[in-house]
C-alpha cells in the first residue's frame, strides 16, 4: 500500500484514473523483479498477471480508495465532482 500511495501523492493524474494506476504499479513490480517491461510482450505480461506475480488490478483500485477515504489530500477532481451531485441523486432516488 505504501506504494500506491506514493504514486498518488507524486502524480495527481493517478487520482482519478485506476487504469494507469495499476499500470505504474506494475511497471515497478516488473522492473523491481528485474525485467524491463517495455521489451516485454503482451502475452508475457498476461502469463507474468495468471502466475500471481503482478498484484491484482482490484487489489491496487481497493488500496487507492481506502486511502483516499482516510487521506483527503490524495483524493483526486472527479472526487469533488461526485460530491457536487450527491445531493442531486439523493432526490431522484427519493432520500
Amino acid at each position: 500500500m505504501k506504494y500506491v500511495e506514493k504514486l498518488l501523492r507524486e502524480n495527481a493524474g493517478l487520482r482519478d484514473d485506476d487504469f494507469k494506476l495499476v499500470a505504474n504499479v506494475w511497471f515497478w513490480e516488473l522492473s523491481s523483479d528485474g525485467q524491463n517491461p517495455a521489451r516485454m510482450t503482451g502475452f508475457t505480461l498476461l502469463q507474468e498477471y495468471a502466475q500471481g506475480k503482478l498484484t491484482s488490478a482490484d487489489t491496487i483500485t481497493r488500496q487507492r480508495r481506502k486511502l483516499q477515504e482516510e487521506f483527503q489530500e490524495l483524493r483526486g477532481e472527479k472526487y469533488q465532482e461526485r460530491q457536487a451531485k450527491q445531493s442531486i441523486v439523493k432526490k431522484k432516488l427519493g432520500y
